[in-house]
């Protein structure tokens, strides 16, 4: 889904942001059923005799699942962000877009160390770098927060332009607060 998200910076045929559209849209669909299946399947084996810690990674796999599939969601109001961005022909300076392309691929860095985690469960998890792509990922909203204002102050961004840039940095932020949170619960699950 980030990697369609990026490809919205760039894509002016309406076709195509269509298809993007119906991707996203799609892969999200498949996350709340992948989501319910695995929730069914987690309560079930948490209705039979389990012991304490058994019962917390379990309750700690169904945070995770939920985080996932809160990923998901924020992509989706991203693409709704894209569609109001393209039907209210609201444009983006190549500067801005650039520095979305930049916080995007964060987002992506922050989705691979996850990745690592979640195929350690039993192992060590090396929450601390999670953690400062997190920060870094934090910073950067922060920066383009600033960039945003002085846009606006300066005349140089649109109301429009603004707001629908305003949107994407904080759902890109908000995605890397769930995909921390992901590598965060892995770190708990004992063996």
């Amino acid at each position: 889904m980030s990697e369609y998200s990026i490809r919205l910076l760039e894509e002016n045929n309406r076709e195509r942001q269509d298809e993007i559209y119906r991707e996203i849209k799609t892969l999200e669909k498949m996350s709340d059923e992948s989501e319910a299946e695995i929730e069914k399947y987690l309560t079930r084996l948490a209705e039979d005799e389990i012991s304490h810690k058994t019962s917390a990674q379990i309750r700690t796999l169904l945070n995770i699942v939920g985080d996932l599939e809160r990923i998901g969601d924020l992509y989706v109001q991203m693409t709704k962000v894209f569609e109001r961005k393209r039907e209210g022909s609201v444009y983006f300076l190549p500067e801005q877009r650039q520095e979305l392309k930049d916080m995007f691929r964060m987002i992506n860095d922050a989705f691979a160390i996850m990745m690592e985690n979640l195929e350690k469960q039993g192992q060590e998890i090396n929450i601390s770098t999670a953690k400062k792509i997190e920060q870094k990922i934090n910073a950067k909203r922060n920066e383009l927060k600033k960039i945003h204002q002085e846009g606006i102050e300066s005349g140089d961004f649109s109301s429009k332009s603004a707001a629908v840039y305003a949107e994407i940095y904080t759902l890109n932020e908000r995605i890397g607060d769930h995909i921390l949170k992901v590598s965060e619960a892995m770190a708990d699950i004992k063996d």
